[in-house]
């Protein structure tokens, strides 16, 4: 009866704000590779759907990724047998600041064994010229799956703003007995934005 109540419990503080908060506090308490998360705003139910008005990443010298009003639609289920499976991610913006900073990954890695995004759509995706040596705004979408060494990443970009002229139509696939494959196609002007991405001089 204790178990069942305390499943009854969390099932409810999982759509409360209370619960929020102490999700939202859990989350800042975690660093991976010198990065934090801070999610503020966090609302719905986070066994099923949530939302949250923005999510900060940052690493020791400060904030270098930052999302406004982000929805998701996953199974939270999932996480007891070690895999995420999220339905969509779907995010108003995200604005990329600069390049992180990581910390050293130790060898033992996670206790995730597979991870599957099915759709994921950002209506605008900001790029600061210190992330890739010019300034530029994006739409894309995409989806992502991950199990063991296998994996599949596949997405599309195109330009909002009449001085981006950046396009890329990518899907990679890769596994433990096969190297990548898959097609990339990148369209833009010299000194543009994927050129910055590659490190290719103007």
């Amino acid at each position: 009866i204790v178990l069942a109540l305390s499943a009854v419990f969390v099932r409810w503080a999982a759509t409360q704000s209370f619960g929020h908060r102490f999700v939202e506090a859990q989350i800042a308490r975690q660093s991976v590779r010198g990065q934090t998360v801070r999610v503020e705003g966090l609302s719905g139910d986070l066994f099923k759907s949530a939302k949250a008005q923005q999510v900060t990443v940052s690493d020791t010298i400060g904030a270098w990724l930052t999302v406004q009003n982000a929805a998701l639609d996953w199974q939270l289920r999932d996480l007891l047998s070690g895999s995420v499976s999220i339905d969509a991610l779907d995010v108003d913006e995200i604005n990329l600041l600069r390049r992180p900073v990581l910390a050293p990954s130790k060898e033992n890695g996670g206790s995730l064994k597979s991870v599957r995004l099915s759709q994921v759509s950002i209506r605008m995706l900001t790029v600061d010229a210190a992330f890739a040596g010019r300034e530029a705004i994006l739409t894309a979408k995409g989806s992502a799956t991950l199990n063991g060494a296998a994996g599949r990443v596949a997405f599309q970009m195109s330009p909002l703003d009449a001085a981006t002229r950046d396009k890329a139509d990518v899907a990679l696939d890769w596994s433990a007995t096969s190297p990548l494959s898959g097609q990339v196609r990148a369209d833009g002007p010299e000194g543009g934005l994927i050129a910055g991405l590659l490190r290719l001089k103007a």
